[in-house]
Formats: C-alpha cells, sequence, structure tokens
C-alpha cells in the first residue's frame, strides 16, 4: 500500500509532485503494532500538510511576515523591455507584508483512503499468511513467504 501512494498516486493522480518530500514520508513499510488479540497495521505520514490534502481543511492559517517580490504586469512588447531594463539596473520593487491570517479551504483528496479501499483486502491476505507463517516455523516472513513482491 505504501508504495501504491508513492509510485501512483502522489505523483499528479492526487497531488502533483514538486520536491518529493510527501513521497520521501512515508516509511518503505507499514508498522505493525500487537495489543492484547489485536493486531494492527499502521501506515502513514508525518508531514502536516499531507494529513491535510488527505482530510481537507477549511479555516484560518498564521502567515507569517515576508518581502514579496513584485512582478509588474506586461502587455506589450515594449513595455516587456522596460521591464527588463529596470531589472537589469537593479531597480527590482519589492513588498514588506505584514504577518495576518487567511482563510483557505482545501478539498480532501483521499489518496489513502483510497489506496486502503483498493490495496486493503490484498493487504488483509498477506497478514494473514504472515501470522500462518509465524506460528508453523517461529520466523518472521519475508515478503517472498507472503506473496509479495
Amino acid at each position: 500500500m505504501v508504495a501504491d501512494v508513492a509510485k501512483n498516486r502522489l505523483l499528479g493522480q492526487y497531488l502533483n509532485r514538486r520536491t518529493g518530500t510527501a513521497i520521501r514520508s512515508f516509511p518503505p513499510s507499514i508498522r505493525v503494532e500487537i495489543l492484547d488479540e489485536l493486531i494492527r497495521g499502521v501506515w502513514g505520514s508525518n508531514v502536516e500538510y499531507v494529513r491535510v490534502h488527505e482530510e481537507g481543511f477549511d479555516g484560518s492559517v498564521q502567515v507569517p511576515a515576508h518581502t514579496r517580490r513584485l512582478i509588474e504586469q506586461v502587455r506589450s512588447k515594449a513595455a516587456a523591455r522596460r521591464v527588463r531594463r529596470k531589472l537589469r539596473a537593479g531597480r527590482k520593487r519589492f513588498a514588506h507584508v505584514r504577518a495576518h491570517r487567511r482563510r483557505v479551504s482545501f478539498r480532501a483528496r483521499r489518496f489513502m483512503a483510497h489506496t486502503a479501499r483498493d490495496k486493503g483486502p490484498e493487504a488483509n491476505r498477506r497478514v494473514i499468511r504472515a501470522i500462518i507463517h509465524l506460528v508453523r516455523t517461529g520466523e518472521v516472513p519475508t515478503l517472498a513467504d507472503v506473496g509479495g513482491a
């Protein structure tokens, strides 16, 4: 499931990859938790914006103070030449933006939920095979033992 998210879901189908941070934030395999009689596989990312894209967000965020470079709107070739001359002469224009709150709205993209829906039954079969292998042999199963690639 982790490989499916990284290779198929985050490379354009749901999110457009820019830096690869989201893909690298997913561990290479699912973490297994054993609590009394419950065995649970846990997977996901610890990057905040991955959660925002998965679940969606509607609210306000704090924007820190920063400096913004102003770009002139160019409507003609002559205006483009004037802008290039100004930039070469070092007359770049900047605006200082104060810290403020901004309202944002992201729709939920649900790439992890869709992967769990699509790959979940096969993952459950592999977990069952792994448990059976562990009980029979006493050894930790490999991917080949559970039918993985």
